[in-house]
């Protein structure tokens, strides 16, 4: 008999309760770590050079005055630490084949290095241009800043390895100066490994979240010397499967080993004005610069690049920032395989009634928990007309994913009446280990996660062999594994996905639940009470959810403005992005927004009539066009006229398949729109050489000056606090299309 408890049912309410506040609060069972004040990184003087770096904090981005201060300032700083930086100039272009798009613009990468003149070196990267939107503290200041202090750190040593500190131009636009550098910088072919220090927020611990692939060497560096460990093998594998890439995507085609760490919290802060040093965390700061240096010491220290042996493959996965698990790929594979013998067998070999229906609860749970959470999301999103409408107040959408999967879990306990409780356990842990098993070949480094718990549930099996009321209590032990693994984890991806995307979630933390419920059920029916209760409570996290705050000044939306002036019309309209949501209320003062569509924009985007701005229309010159067998050649000189940026759109009936920019020669693919963007002043007169269809198309060319004008007064005076520009920020644009 499993505990039977006599107050059974309300033994799964503390259960469920314990659950719940669980599920609620992971996110502080793994916070940025305090700082070490023994700690070699001094992370107040590094936010001291930040703050000299940065100066007034006004956005600085590529090819622009104010990155040309920012990048003297910095200069500045390196040589007072004692190095002699270069400046490597380029125009570049980089192409994104998964975009069909290239960008181009003047990069000015920043290089010093120490220790030996020969051998494989290590690479210590950040970036120091930001976003037309913000300031760039976060994002990439503060990876910025965390290098100069490893610098520092490194002029009273003597390192036995070549190291290359590179801080890049032109990340924020594509990447432009990271492609520069393994182009044409001869210094590239010495690197060995790469520590990219990055951020997607303002707070939270520093994450490892990219290893190279395979991952041996990585981790080894990493962990080896790591204080404060953040990171598991399945984010690193889910991050390959996202569309979202940094300076380190570039490097990773050439064999290089990889650590890039980032934080993530208060993401809502992320490419705006609010990413300002005052807003950057300084725990997370810290953890993010003793993280890199903890990687380069093990590079230096534990790890032999001129060794030939191949590189295995590692999972992996932290305890509470406090250890870090590593164990080769297939051992983790191995311990899935024994946790699901191990449960199948229990399960057979256990007494009682009613096996198939305590087989299937477990399953059920999570299939309901699924349809739940997936309904009540659906329900959210038609009555929210916010994108993000748990920005402000995310713990009740929170409560509603995690109480689909407690209600499901208890309501489907009351299904399994008459099931044996310790097989209904067995099944559980089945499940678990079945999905893992399957969960490995689409990715394995969810290897770790779902191996420990289930390999120590096989050694409570072979435990309590004889003695199968000690089961349940020895359990426990993988219970413990599964929440102290997936519930950092879970928090993680919450953060990095969005709650608006997290009901998947809800199924997972049903199948843990179970892990637990059978323990504390009895075997008979259970009191209507307990089966309300987690539905009344679901109720009432949906109301909250659906009336809460969506955006405040702390955690704000991200828009921008778009004040869109047509070459060919003269018709001037305030827009915002397309697709995304309604303007605030107080816009209606400027003019009435409606959706329409833009002629040469694709989508409809909310638009008001507006006056005319001074912006002039990029000028194209056809400087040749030569028809051949599969189709033109042509050569296309484009005048900025006073813009900051120029963005081409080529229609898909355009065919372009192939330009030239640059020294560079984008292939694009056969069918779709495409994208060709130089950013900075090198593109007052920019040329392209494009390989195109036969039959002339209509053209989008695009001038864009950063910030609103005077004209856009009135739209700033009435934004409300809880808004802000994101990522390009508010803009003037003056659209042209052209037969080319």
């Amino acid at each position: 008999m499993m505990i039977a408890l006599k107050r059974g049912d309300t033994s799964l309410l503390l259960l469920a309760a314990a659950f719940l506040a669980l599920f609620m609060l992971k996110g502080d069972l793994a916070p940025a770590p305090r700082i070490d004040a023994k700690s070699e990184f001094d992370a107040d003087r590094a936010l001291e050079r930040l703050a000299r770096i940065l100066g007034d904090e006004r956005p600085h981005t590529v090819d622009t005055d104010a990155n040309d201060a920012v990048r003297e300032r910095l200069l500045g700083e390196i040589r007072a630490i004692g190095f002699e930086p270069e400046v490597r100039d380029d125009f570049a272009c980089r192409p994104a084949t998964r975009w069909n798009a290239v960008s181009c613009a003047r990069v000015r990468n920043v290089v010093f290095r120490t220790g030996p003149d020969d051998g494989q070196a290590i690479m210590v990267m950040s970036h120091y241009d930001s976003v037309a939107a913000g300031p760039g503290a976060a994002d990439d200041g503060a990876g910025m800043a965390s290098a100069l202090e490893i610098a520092a750190i490194l002029k009273k040593r003597r390192p036995v390895k070549p190291i290359i500190f590179l801080i890049t131009d032109g990340e924020e636009p594509g990447l432009i100066g990271a492609h520069s550098f393994v182009r044409k910088d001869p210094l590239a072919k010495t690197v060995a490994a790469v520590i990219n220090m990055e951020a997607r927020g303002a707070s939270g611990p520093a994450i490892l979240f990219q290893l190279s692939d395979p991952n041996g060497r990585d981790i080894h560096a990493y962990s080896n010397r790591a204080k404060a460990p953040v990171g598991n093998s399945l984010a690193t594998d889910i991050y390959k499967m996202l569309p979202n890439d940094t300076d380190v995507s570039v490097l990773l085609p050439f064999g290089v080993d990889a650590v890039n760490l980032a934080f993530a919290e208060r993401a809502e802060l992320y490419h705006t004005p609010r990413d300002t040093i005052e807003n950057l965390n300084r725990r997370s700061f810290a953890h993010l610069g003793m993280s890199a240096l903890a990687a380069l010491d093990g590079f230096l220290r534990d790890v032999d690049h001129a060794e030939k042996k191949p590189e295995p493959r590692r999972v992996f996965a932290d305890v509470l920032t406090r250890i870090m698990i590593v164990t080769p790929q297939l051992a983790g594979l191995a311990m899935i395989v024994l946790g699901l013998a191990a449960s199948a067998t229990a399960f057979l070999r256990m007494p009682g009634d009613r096996p198939f229906r305590a087989a299937i609860v477990p399953i059920a749970a999570m299939a309901v928990a699924g349809i739940v959470a997936f309904l009540c999301a659906s329900f959210l999103g038609l009555v929210r007309a916010e994108t993000a409408y748990w920005s402000a107040e995310p713990h009740w959408t929170r409560a509603v994913i995690y109480l689909s999967a407690i209600s499901a879990g208890v309501g489907v306990l009351a299904l399994g009446v008459g099931a044996d409780r310790r097989r209904m356990l067995c099944a559980a842990w089945f499940w678990f280990s079945l999905i893992g098993f399957a969960a490995y070949w689409a990715a394995p480094g969810s290897a770790l996660l779902t191996g420990l718990p289930a390999s120590l549930f096989a050694c409570a099996v072979l435990a309590s062999a004889g003695a199968t009321r000690l089961l349940a209590p020895l359990s426990l032990l993988g219970l413990a594994a599964a929440l102290l693994l997936w519930l950092p984890a879970l928090h993680h991806a919450e953060i990095g996905l969005g709650l608006g995307s997290a009901w998947p979630f809800a199924v997972l933390a049903a199948l843990i639940f179970m892990l637990a419920a059978p323990i504390v059920t009895a075997e008979t029916r259970l009191r209507p009470g307990v089966l309300l209760t987690p539905a009344a409570l679901l109720f009432a996290a949906i109301v909250l959810a659906a009336t809460a705050r969506a955006y405040s000044p702390a955690a704000p939306r991200g828009f921008n403005v778009q004040h869109i002036l047509d070459a060919q019309t003269g018709e001037a309209v305030f827009a915002l992005a397309a697709g995304g949501e309604a303007p605030p209320a107080s816009f209606s003062s400027v003019g009435d927004f409606e959706k329409r569509e833009i002629k040469g924009l694709a989508g409809e985007r909310y638009a008001a009539a507006a006056p005319a701005h001074d912006g002039r229309a990029v000028g194209v010159d056809v400087v040749s066009a030569v028809d051949q067998e599969f189709g033109r050649t042509m050569a296309l000189t484009f005048a900025a006229n006073g813009a900051d940026e120029i963005v081409i759109i080529a229609p898909d009936e355009a065919g372009l398949v192939e330009a030239r920019a640059g020294d560079e020669i984008a292939s694009f693919d056969e069918r779709g729109v495409k994208y060709i963007r130089c950013s900075g002043r090198a593109c007052a007169e920019f040329s392209v050489t494009a390989t195109v269809g036969l039959t002339p198309a209509e053209w989008t060319v695009l001038g864009v000056r950063h910030g609103l004008g005077a004209e856009g007064a009135p739209i700033d005076a009435v934004r409300p606090d809880w808004s802000v520009p994101v990522h390009g920020g508010d803009a003037r644009l003056v659209l042209s299309r052209v037969s080319i």
